[in-house]
Order: C-alpha cells, then sequence, then structure tokens
C-alpha cells in the first residue's frame, strides 16, 4: 500500500518537474534601445500598442529609451517562437519624434490571429525627456507613470490610466477603466466612460487654461491643496455631491447642479458624471 503510494507521488513530481521544465523552456524576447533626439527642438512619443502595459518614466537627457519585452502564454515552444517572431516592434524615427508601435499575429492579413493572440503579452518600459509630448494609445492596456514633466495625450480602451508626480499639460481618456493622477497640472483636460476619476492638484499646480473632468457611470474625487483658487462648477444626473467647500445648489430640475468659488475664484474647474457621486475635499 505504502509502495503504491510512494509511486504516485513520485510520478505526480516527475510530471510537475517536467511540466515546470518545458515552461521554462518557453522562450521570450526583449528590445532594448536608446535613441537620441536634440534637445533644442520640440520632442515628441507616439505610443501605440493593443493588450500591453505601458510604463512611462523621466529620461536623465535628450534620449528615449524603450525597453518592451514579449512573453508567451503557450506550453508549445514551437508556437511559442512562432508568436515571439510575429508579434513585431516598430520603431520609427523622424527627426525629433519617435513612435512606437507593437504589430501582433494577423489572420489572413485582415483580423488578429484570435486562436493565438491572447497566448502573447507585451510589457513596454520608456523613458522620456522632461519637456517632450507624448502621445500614447493602448487597448485592453494600462498606463503607468511617474516623475515626468512636459505634455500628454494619453488614451486607454478596457484598461486605466495611473500618473504620479507629473507636472505639466495633461489630456487622458479612458473606456471602462479608472483614471487616477497626481501632481502640478496646468492645463487638464480627463474622461472616463464607466470608470472613476481621482485627481490631487498639488500645490504647485496653475490654472493656465480651464480645467475639465467628465465621467459616464462613474464617481470623481478631487482633493485641492490649501491656496488653490478657481470658479468650481459641478454637475450630476443621478449621484450626490460631497464637498468640504461651500457649495450653492443652481438647478434641482433632472440633474444637480451647484457652484463653488474657492480661494477668491479665477479659472472655471468644470466637473461632470452622470450616474455617479462627486467628492470635493481639502488637504
Amino acid at each position: 500500500m505504502n509502495r503504491g503510494f510512494n509511486r504516485i507521488i513520485t510520478t505526480a513530481l516527475s510530471v510537475a518537474a517536467l511540466s515546470l521544465g518545458l515552461q521554462a523552456q518557453i522562450p521570450s524576447e526583449t528590445f532594448d534601445k536608446v535613441y537620441r533626439l536634440d534637445a533644442t527642438r520640440p520632442m515628441v512619443l507616439e505610443f501605440h500598442d493593443v493588450d500591453g502595459r505601458l510604463r512611462l518614466s523621466s529620461s536623465p537627457d535628450a534620449t528615449v529609451s524603450v525597453k518592451i519585452t514579449k512573453e508567451t502564454k503557450t506550453r508549445d515552444v514551437k508556437r511559442a517562437e512562432r508568436l515571439l517572431r510575429d508579434t513585431k516592434v516598430e520603431v520609427d524615427q523622424r527627426g525629433n519624434t519617435l513612435v512606437v508601435r507593437i504589430q501582433y499575429p494577423r489572420f489572413r492579413g485582415i483580423f488578429f490571429w484570435l486562436g493565438d493572440y491572447d497566448r502573447v503579452r507585451v510589457s513596454s518600459e520608456i523613458t522620456v525627456p522632461a519637456g517632450a509630448l507624448v502621445k500614447a494609445s493602448l487597448v485592453d492596456g494600462s498606463i503607468v507613470g511617474e516623475d515626468m514633466r512636459g505634455e500628454f495625450d494619453l488614451k486607454v480602451v478596457d484598461g486605466d490610466i495611473r500618473l504620479d508626480r507629473i507636472a505639466g499639460n495633461l489630456k487622458a481618456s479612458a473606456t471602462d477603466g479608472t483614471i487616477d493622477v497626481a501632481g502640478d497640472f496646468r492645463s487638464l483636460s480627463l474622461r472616463s466612460v464607466d470608470g472613476d476619476i481621482t485627481v490631487h492638484p498639488s500645490a504647485a499646480s496653475v490654472m493656465v487654461s480651464d480645467w475639465e473632468l467628465r465621467t459616464i457611470d462613474g464617481d470623481i474625487e478631487v482633493v485641492l491643496p490649501a491656496g488653490f483658487a478657481a470658479e468650481v462648477t459641478v454637475q450630476t444626473s443621478d449621484g450626490r455631491l460631497d464637498s468640504d467647500y461651500p457649495a450653492s445648489p443652481l438647478k434641482r430640475s433632472g440633474r444637480k447642479y451647484y457652484a463653488l468659488t474657492i480661494g477668491g475664484g479665477g479659472k472655471t474647474f468644470d466637473i461632470r458624471t452622470t450616474d455617479g457621486d462627486i467628492t470635493l475635499r481639502k488637504r
């Protein structure tokens, strides 16, 4: 009885070890390259991916570092090698503009190879010089960034955007995802569908233009620093306003409108949500 049980355990361990060995043999590929730009001219990074993750950070000089890792999810080594080969990293440098695009295997040149498509995951890490314009779009992906200064135009579908210690102009949109940002903002425009928005402007933020936050089927939370000044307008259809600042209701027919003067007033900070709550907090 014991010998039979021991044989079963030994066999199971052997199968598990073989499985782990096969998984360890599954290949992955990393694209790693540095591109030099002209610091005296405007710098632009464009990034496009489907089903990937993008991490942005600051470059110490006028260079863009691009590191992209492709990993397979299949145990079939030949298939994994084919998927890695057919998932291509395309980088096009045109003067001071760098365009990075991830191309996935296609079926008959039109559609994604659905049988294998979800078996490749791409993770991108890119460093960008201060002051650059960053334009990034992802489908079924996420964007994370920190310690950056410049102008940002970010779009995701079925994913989140999370930025910390960002300085400059920010425009971002997420479909079926959340937006969570903090930093020294100058211009700010955030839009989300089926997702929450959280904003933490720093004390160094300056409204050089009107700001706007919009979400459908999501909550909005804004935490303002001491000394912040703006004319805040709030609108919610099916939600409530929870504010540390005095708010004057403007209209109560269908939608709910409120007006708030913060820090003596200034530019307009327009906050709107459909089917969600709005929270304004003092830091």
